[in-house]
């Protein structure tokens, strides 16, 4: 059966997309995006607006309940059981999301993850830190953002286990499906930019700040730690009794979509790059810039050319 990612940086227009094939491919739609995978969390992640009752079948929303990390490991358990149910139907699995990080558990796994060397316990908590991570292999740490708790406990538990560099763990390929069409959608920057402003100002009048305000403590305390989608700005300006986002608040927001957009855009560079060029014959890669054109203008030929 086939198989589809739509993949690129944060609000460039990957759900819009994802949903516009699978209606004309009778497609179905697996979350791949992190943030939507938390129930309580849904204006700041852009979670589709009623996706329980849209007619096309969406699957892995709304997946956790508790505020804790959800591991590769068990998403990609999670998603072999609704590949399976949506191959059954004879329909098309659509990924879409930007958890790049997700994608690579999909394709590749580690020969440490695969001996369940990720343990950390006995190791005290203080070595578990950014800075030491450098020290040990600076290659790896470039790659993490230093508030990245769980990548960092994740490398440096290689480390400790094994004395071996986590930049030295060598992916194996072991797709969850024998091939498949990824479809990279950007922007050029300042278009992105306009698109991500817009669209904070959006979540701030749909009530991002009043959604915080009713997330239990320990949901407010994990998403500001976990830094999610701005979740921890909004959560600061709740603590300090405002009424609203104000420009400031909307403003970092912006700044730090647009850092983390960056940072996608660049995994993507390196993934492609270094892991993907080695795979052609089971991996068709599409890039499509949304910058002058919607997606409308692609999508019949993406439909037609690749057989959807």
């Amino acid at each position: 059966m086939k198989t589809i990612f739509i993949l690129g940086p944060t609000c460039v227009g990957k759900t819009e997309a994802a949903e516009k094939i699978a209606l004309k491919i009778n497609g179905e739609i697996i979350n791949m995006d992190m943030g939507q995978l938390y129930a309580p969390i849904c204006i700041g992640t852009a979670k589709p607006l009623d996706w329980k009752k849209n007619p096309i079948k969406h699957h892995l929303f709304d997946l956790i309940h508790e505020p804790k990390d959800y591991s590769v490991v068990a998403y990609r358990e999670k998603v072999v059981e609704a590949l399976n149910n949506i191959h059954a139907k004879g329909a098309t699995a659509i990924f879409v999301g930007g958890s790049l990080f997700y994608l690579q558990s999909l394709l590749f796994g580690l020969r440490q993850e695969k001996e369940h060397i990720g343990n950390k316990e006995g190791i005290p908590k203080k070595d578990y830190t950014w800075e030491r991570l450098y020290e040990v292999d600076p290659e790896r740490a470039k790659s993490i953002h230093p508030k990245d708790t769980y990548r960092i406990q994740r490398a440096l538990t290689i480390w400790y286990k094994t004395g071996q560099k986590p930049s030295d763990q060598k992916p194996y390929w072991n797709p969850i499906v024998p091939s498949m069409s990824l479809l990279w959608l950007f922007r050029e920057k300042q278009d992105l930019q306009n698109r991500i402003t817009s669209r904070t100002e959006l979540m701030s009048e749909q009530g991002w700040l009043q959604e915080v305000a009713l997330l239990p403590e320990t949901w407010k305390e994990y998403v500001h730690k976990k830094r999610l989608c701005g979740y921890n700005i909004v959560v600061d300006a709740y603590n300090n009794n405002k009424k609203k986002l104000d420009d400031a608040d909307k403003k970092q927001i912006v700044q730090n979509t647009m850092q983390y957009a960056k940072r996608q855009k660049a995994f993507w560079l390196y993934f492609k790059k270094k892991y993907l060029v080695n795979h052609t014959k089971q991996v068709l890669i599409t890039e499509i810039n949304l910058t002058f054109h919607s997606f409308d203008l692609y999508l019949e030929q993406i439909v037609l050319s690749k057989g959807l």
